[in-house]
């Protein structure tokens, strides 16, 4: 696997999030795909939308975080409290 981004914490996003994606997938297997429940394309929008927004729509501040930044801080202070 590479991924790629404009800064790290974008690069980061997107390496934590493809690895998330096949290993739900590779615990789905062994259900069948008959046993599968999959989400509507309007549910698959709304995530989209709220993805795109940095730090994923919560942050009420003006603060325009960029893909992963917001993500990338919290962890940064996590390990700082180890």
């Amino acid at each position: 696997m590479v991924a790629c981004g404009e800064t790290i914490e974008e690069t980061w996003h997107y390496a934590f999030h493809i690895i998330l994606a096949c290993e739900t997938q590779v615990r789905a297997i062994p259900m069948g795909i008959d046993n599968l429940i999959l989400i509507s394309k309007d549910a698959s929008s709304q995530v989209e939308k709220t993805v795109k927004v940095g730090g994923g729509g919560v942050s009420t501040s003006d603060t325009k975080w960029t893909v992963g930044e917001l993500e990338w801080s919290a962890l940064m202070h996590v390990l700082d409290e180890v």
